[in-house]
């Protein structure tokens, strides 16, 4: 798990630069297919050097704002690597992300409001509703600027490409890697996740392990259930949802080890 806090293993860069290396890597041999990626991926790999790690990381509240900005800058190659249809570029997309949230640099918390889109169902040809939902997430962080929703908007965002890669995407290699960004987000206890979101996680890796070739990924995905829900659990009782759960081994919710995590 992720508790070494400033050290230089938690660089910025460094999850970045492998997965903006790997991608340019894949996208040059289809140069004219992924031309899109190929200028995100140049034009960032240029900014990405001029970046002070001290600026970005997330213990460094001063730089909140211009922290999320960035992520959201950096971010954009890796979204349009989860879109490719290319298993490759997924794959180091997700260990991208799952580096990210398991070094704490993408910190913070993640819903997804029920009223809002109920409201936006029942009031489709409503203009007003667009306002009410900027009201609502305003009062939800206690009348604030904008900024805490800009970055709940991002990890809701995070999440649900981890979700989508875990449970749509059909190559074995990115639903595991995506099984275990899933957990990290999960289990993390500085990225916050609740309401449907959290809903959203269990159901992709129950469809995973429901719908995987293979073997290998459905006892992955049967070991990352048990483990969240006695995670989460865990936080209940203690009635602190960032409430450390200590890890439930893969082998004994296979079977393979005697005792049942007591």
């Amino acid at each position: 798990m992720a508790s070494s806090s400033g050290s230089s293993s938690s660089s910025f860069h460094e999850p970045f630069e492998k997965a903006y290396d790997a991608l340019l890597e894949l996208a040059s041999k289809n140069a004219r297919k992924h031309s899109s990626l190929n200028e995100s991926l140049n034009a960032r790999t240029e900014r990405l050097k001029n970046v002070s790690d001290d600026d970005l990381h997330d213990d460094n509240d001063k730089f909140y704002e211009k922290r999320t900005e960035d992520l959201e800058y950096f971010l954009e190659p890796i979204e349009i690597a989860f879109k490719s249809k290319h298993a490759s570029m997924e794959e180091r997309a997700v260990i991208c992300l799952t580096s990210l949230i398991g070094g704490r640099m993408i910190t913070g918390r993640c819903f997804e409001e029920e009223e809002d889109k109920e409201d936006k169902e029942e009031n489709e040809e409503d203009s007003k509703d667009n306002l009410e939902k900027e009201d609502k997430e305003k009062r939800r962080v206690g009348g604030e600027k904008t900024e805490q929703t800009r970055r709940e908007r991002l990890c809701a965002k995070v999440v649900d490409l981890l979700c989508f890669a875990c449970g749509e995407s059909g190559d074995e290699s990115v639903e595991l890697q995506a099984l275990l960004g899933v957990l990290a987000c999960y289990m993390s206890r500085s990225f916050r996740v609740s309401g449907k979101m959290l809903s959203r996680m269990i159901e992709s890796v129950c469809k995973c392990h429901a719908i995987s070739r293979s073997e290998t990924n459905r006892g992955v995905a049967k070991a990352a259930l048990v483990q969240m829900i006695f995670a989460n659990f865990t936080r209940v009782e203690k009635g602190d949802s960032s409430a450390f759960s200590k890890m439930v081994k893969v082998s004994d919710v296979l079977g393979g080890g005697g005792g049942g995590g007591g």
